[in-house]
């Protein structure tokens, strides 16, 4: 109806996240978090997360795929994480995904029930690794949730977030996914894995419930 002429006096502001809360009651508690997410036995293992839902452009079966050509050093040192959780929509993409994680040499959990706040705050504080390599994406409250924690998080550099970079928030970037191995092995080499808190207080200002209340 108006046109371009009331754009200059409106403003969107976005519905809190009421996980970043729940990270803040345990983001200093990553061992026992990782305990509850994978188990003792595997705990002391570099948390690697693929991905955010069930949904085939989430791409886990290609990053598994590049994941088994790892030396089996590395393979020893690391747990995969698959949040198969929602959008279960294709049963044969699913199946096929737990098959490439159960060949794949490598530790694994698949989450397949719904996660509540606090759920998904575990799985963020005891992710040492999150990779995001889907086709396509509107930014996610999950990726948000992941950078809050402090995770390192990977991204494909074919997924440009304007939001973040205009809140310089930092992460790292992948041009294909057959590089992910190689940067997983430096960062284990490297034991690059304490939480990162420079994006900490620029996402709770923009993203938490307080600061989109204040706005």
């Amino acid at each position: 109806v108006y046109g371009s002429e009331m754009s200059n006096k409106v403003d969107i502001i976005d519905m809190g996240d009421v996980a970043f809360a729940e990270i803040d009651l345990i983001r200093h508690q990553k061992q026992s978090q990782k305990n509850f997410l994978v188990g003792a036995e595997k705990s002391h293992k570099v948390i690697v997360t693929i991905g955010y839902n069930a949904n085939m452009a989430q791409q886990q079966d290609k990053v598994l795929a590049a994941f088994s050509g790892l030396p089996s050093k590395y393979k020893e040192k690391i747990c995969i994480v698959l949040p198969m959780t929602y959008q279960r929509n294709d049963i044969n993409y699913i199946n096929r995904v737990e098959k490439l994680a159960e060949s794949s040499g490598v530790d694994y959990v698949v989450l397949s029930k719904f996660m509540n706040d606090k759920e998904i705050a575990t799985l963020c504080v005891a992710t040492d690794v999150f990779i995001n390599a889907q086709i396509t994406d509107a930014l996610s409250n999950s990726m948000l949730e992941q950078l809050y924690a402090g995770t390192l998080v990977l991204n494909a550099d074919w997924l440009r977030y304007s939001f973040l970079e205009e809140l310089d928030i930092k992460f790292n970037t992948f041009s294909s996914i057959d590089f992910i191995p190689k940067e997983i092995c430096k960062y284990i080499d490297d034991n690059q894995f304490i939480p990162k808190n420079e994006n900490f207080l620029r996402l709770k200002e923009h993203c938490s419930w307080d600061g989109c209340l204040k706005k």
